[in-house]
Parts: C-alpha cells; sequence; structure tokens
C-alpha cells in the first residue's frame, strides 16, 4: 500500500519493475504509482495481483496527454486475464507498428482514462481490443488509428462479461471499423464523438447480436460512413434488458442507421436526430419482433430520394405496427419531396 514514483529518479524506473514487485508481493492497500513525464518504451503487461479489489486499488497517475507516453512497436497496455482493479490515468499509449495498442483480456474493472492512444489504420489494427472483460472503462480519451478501433466481444447472453463502457472519448482515423461489437452484452457507449474516418469510408458502430447495449449522447459524424449504427440481431440471447439508442446526433452518413430484429423485443430508439446524405435516414427490418419495442420523438433526414425511414415486417405477432409500444412523436424530412416513410 501507499504511494511510490516511477521514473529516472523515482522508486521505480521503468512501470514494468513496478508491475514485477506488485506480482511478486501483491497489495495490502490502496497503491498509487504517480509516473513522470517522459517516454517509457516498454510493454506493459499486468497479470492478477494478489489482494487488489474495489478498496485496495491500483492506480499509475501520469503526468497528463503528451507527457507520460508508453512507446512499443508491440502491444502498450494489456491487463491480462485474472487483472483487476487497475487504472492508467494520463498516460498515452503510442504503438509504432501493426498490433494492439491497449487490451483487456478477461479483467475486471480496469479502466484507462484521460490519455492519447494511437496507432496506424492499416488492415489488421486494433487500437482496443476488449475480450470478455467486466467493468472495463476507456473515457476521456483520444482515440487515433487501427484498422477496427474498437473490437468488443463477449459471451452472447452473458449476465458475467458485461458493461463495458466507453465514454466521452474523441475516436479519429480509424481504417474501416470504429467500434466492432460481438456478442456483448450491458455496454455503455455514451458521450463519445466520432469525427472521421481514416479513408473517408466505414461504419461508425457495427453491432451484431449485442443484448441490453445503451448508446446514448454520442455524436456519429464521420463524413462518407456507409452505417452510422447497425444494430444486427439485437437482444436475440438475452431479452431482459432494454436495449436503448437515445439522443445520439447522427449526420454525414450516405446509408442508415440500421436496426434488425429476430425473435427479440425491449428496445427504445428516441430522442436522435438522423440525416443521411443518400439512402434512408432510418431502415428497420424485425421479423417474429414482439413488445416493448419503443421509435419516439426521432428526427429521420434524408437528402437523397429516398424515403427518410423504412420499415419492413415479416411475422411478428402481433403484426406491424401493433407490436410497437410506441412509434408516435416522429419528424420524417425527405429533401426530394418523395414520400416519407
Amino acid at each position: 500500500s501507499g504511494t511510490y514514483t516511477i521514473g529516472s529518479s523515482g522508486n521505480y524506473t521503468t512501470i514494468g519493475k513496478a508491475v514485477a514487485d506488485l506480482t511478486t508481493n501483491g497489495v495490502s492497500g490502496a497503491v498509487l504509482f504517480t509516473v513522470a513525464a517522459g517516454t517509457y518504451s516498454e510493454a506493459v503487461a499486468i497479470a492478477g495481483i494478489t489482494g487488489a479489489s474495489a478498496t485496495n486499488t491500483i492506480t499509475f497517475q501520469g503526468a497528463g496527454r503528451g507527457k507520460t507516453i508508453i512507446s512499443n512497436s508491440s502491444m502498450n497496455l494489456y491487463f491480462e486475464s485474472g487483472c483487476s482493479f487497475v487504472t492508467f490515468n494520463g498516460i498515452d499509449l503510442t504503438n509504432t507498428s501493426t498490433n494492439i495498442a491497449l487490451e483487456s483480456n478477461y479483467s475486471v474493472n480496469c479502466t484507462v482514462s484521460n490519455c492519447n492512444i494511437s496507432m496506424s489504420s492499416s488492415s489488421g489494427t486494433y487500437l482496443i481490443y476488449d475480450n470478455y472483460s467486466i467493468n472495463f472503462t476507456v473515457s476521456g480519451c483520444h482515440m487515433s488509428g487501427g484498422y477496427e478501433q474498437v473490437y468488443v466481444y463477449s459471451a452472447s447472453g452473458s449476465t458475467t462479461y458485461t458493461n463495458s463502457t466507453y465514454k466521452n472519448n474523441r475516436l479519429v482515423g480509424f481504417g474501416y471499423f470504429c467500434f466492432y461489437m460481438y456478442y456483448t452484452n450491458d455496454d455503455q457507449i455514451i458521450g463519445n464523438v466520432i469525427d472521421s474516418a481514416a479513408n473517408g469510408y466505414g461504419y461508425g458502430v457495427y453491432d451484431i447480436l449485442g443484448c441490453g447495449n445503451n448508446f446514448q449522447n454520442n455524436q456519429i459524424i464521420a463524413p462518407g460512413l456507409y452505417v452510422p449504427l447497425l444494430a444486427d440481431e439485437i437482444n436475440y440471447y438475452n431479452n431482459k434488458t432494454t436495449y436503448k439508442v437515445i439522443n445520439n446526433l447522427m449526420a454525414n452518413f450516405l446509408d442508415e442507421f440500421e436496426v434488425f430484429i429476430y425473435d427479440a423485443g425491449n428496445m427504445i430508439v428516441a430522442h436522435n436526430t438522423m440525416v443521411c446524405t443518400q439512402n434512408y435516414a432510418m431502415y428497420w427490418e424485425s421479423e417474429y419482433a414482439y413488445a416493448g419495442i419503443v421509435i419516439a420523438s426521432n428526427i429521420f433526414m434524408t437528402l437523397g430520394s429516398q424515403p427518410a425511414a423504412y420499415y419492413y415486417d415479416y411475422g411478428s405477432s402481433p403484426a406491424f405496427p401493433g407490436f410497437f409500444a410506441m412509434l408516435d412523436g416522429n419528424d420524417y424530412y425527405s429533401a426530394s419531396g418523395g414520400p416519407l416513410v
């Protein structure tokens, strides 16, 4: 327990040496490592630390953006299986090759906050690789690069591997996918700005078979995206938590905000503004959908020749639009003057 310094004249000269000491000795109370300004050319991997808990937290506190930097041609920071209650704050991660900058693999309650995370956007790169995490948080960060910038993978319908949180980040220069999410559960994507793709095209959020995820207060405004948010077969494996798309701005995209619900329900799409340059602002497809679906108080606008929104349903009971708990208060605009829906 206690406070220690990392730097050329500190208790430890590298972050890795501090981690080695933690691994050997464990902790008996909260630990704070103050990391001096400078560039640390190392790969930091942290496994389970004996004694770490919600009370006995482990924090690495840098000097701030652009001051304390972990720079490496391989992975910069790796929360290994068993790693828990570890926070990196104000420490930049700069990946100089084609690898992964930050990985969380079966970690529990780990956090990265208030830093710059960067790498190239070439094919096969992941800026963040979030795999079967529990309560993993990335907040207040500026993220640049990665072909799949944030990759989140979990267990379908799990009530254990849940609640990855990405909040108040700015995401730029991704190669193709900003968020690629598969089998995720109760993830929180809140208050982020997705403002540019490296090649001028791609996907904002690609969410496949997600359950109970929450997208709120985001700005998905990168020009040229095919789709700002694709919610594909959501809540299929676990229908207990409401899937939410609330109060987001989606603009400058080519095709549509797209939802596909199959044999599921319990979704809210509300208070969003969606402006498409070519196609539908929203494309809705449901098959065998059921109760608890709300589409309310949205603005759907297309600058192209298509209707502002497209609804397709097959086999739901009650039939479209009867399975909606609410389908009301939406404004539809078409610049061409054609059909609105």
